[in-house]
């Protein structure tokens, strides 16, 4: 008897240790925007995703590196910057 209530405490006890663990992932909530040409984007076809250390997100297209500050993007191209030098 002794025995059979020490294994049902030890489920009981590892149950809820796994509910309270899981519970923060399962009500974190995420916020995505999608961003394209209208929005400023250089191009809709995005190779790479970077968010610094300063809160810009940077896009790598095929048009050039276009670095997002929340509101607007500003687009860095090597191309155009050695044309006008």
């Amino acid at each position: 008897m002794n025995k059979t209530r020490t294994i049902i405490s030890f489920f009981i006890f590892f149950f809820i240790s796994i509910v309270s663990c899981a519970q923060p992932d399962f009500f974190t909530r995420y916020y995505f925007k999608n961003l394209n040409i209208r929005d400023g984007l250089s191009q809709n076809t995005v190779n790479a995703i970077l968010q610094d250390s300063k809160g810009f997100m940077w896009f790598g297209t095929k048009d050039g590196l276009n670095r997002y500050d929340g509101l607007s993007f500003r687009i860095l191209n090597l191309m155009l910057a050695q044309q006008n030098r």
